[in-house]
C-alpha cells in the first residue's frame, strides 16, 4: 500500500473516531443522564436524616446482632435500614417544602421473619411540628410471610408546614422476634 492510501485510511479512522465521539457527547450522553437518579429526584431521604431523629424505647437487648432495641443498623440484602423492636418508636422531624408523597418500605427482618415471628403492628403518625397535633394517623400489619412491602402516604394537606414522622412498632400477642426493618424511607 502506498503511502498515499495509508494517510488516506489513517485520515479515514481518525474522522471516524471523532463522528463517534461527537455522536456520544450530544445523543448518547444526554439520554444516559436523564436515566440516572440525581438528589433532585429522589427528594428528602429520612434515613440519612437519622441523626436528627429522636429515639422512644431505645435499650440494650441480647437477643440480637446489633445489641439495641431500636436504631439504624446494616443489611446485607436492603443496606442501611431503620430497626424497630415492640414498644420502641422512631420520630422524624421533617421541613416544610420538602414534598407532599412519602413513601417507605417495610418487613420482618428476614433473619426472623417465617422461623421466629408472630408479625407485629406498624403505627404511623403525622403530626405537625408546631403543635405536636397527630392529624394523619395509619397501622399495617407486618406479617412474617411479607417480602419488604411498600406503603405511599399522601402529604399535600401538609404542605408547606414542618412535620413530624413517628414510627412505632406495637406489640402483638408476643414480642418473640418482631423485628420490623423500614428502608426507602423518602418524602417527595
Amino acid at each position: 500500500m502506498s503511502t498515499k492510501k495509508k494517510a488516506v485510511v489513517i485520515l479515514g479512522l481518525v474522522l471516524g473516531l471523532i463522528c463517534c465521539f461527537l455522536i456520544g457527547q450530544i445523543f448518547i450522553l444526554p439520554i444516559r443522564n436523564s436515566n440516572t437518579d440525581t438528589d433532585e429526584d429522589k427528594g428528602y431521604d429520612l434515613i440519612s436524616h437519622y441523626d436528627e431523629a429522636s429515639l422512644e424505647g431505645e435499650t440494650t437487648k441480647e437477643d440480637n446482632p446489633w445489641k439495641t432495641s431500636v436504631g439504624k443498623i446494616e443489611t446485607d440484602e436492603y443496606g442501611t435500614v431503620i430497626f424497630l423492636t415492640p414498644e420502641t418508636s422512631i420520630i422524624f422531624n421533617c421541613p416544610d417544602n420538602i414534598g407532599s408523597n412519602f413513601k417507605f418500605d417495610y418487613r420482618i427482618h428476614p433473619w426472623v421473619d417465617k422461623t421466629q415471628s408472630d408479625g407485629t403492628n406498624l403505627e404511623v403518625n403525622i403530626s405537625i411540628s408546631d403543635n405536636n397535633k397527630v392529624v394523619l394517623s395509619k397501622e399495617f400489619r407486618v406479617t412474617p410471610e411479607e417480602e419488604m412491602t411498600s406503603a405511599a402516604l399522601d402529604l399535600k394537606e401538609f404542605s408547606g408546614k414542618a412535620i413530624k414522622i413517628k414510627f412505632s412498632c406495637e406489640d402483638n400477642s408476643n414480642q418473640n422476634s418482631d423485628w420490623v426493618i423500614l428502608n426507602k424511607i423518602e418524602i417527595y
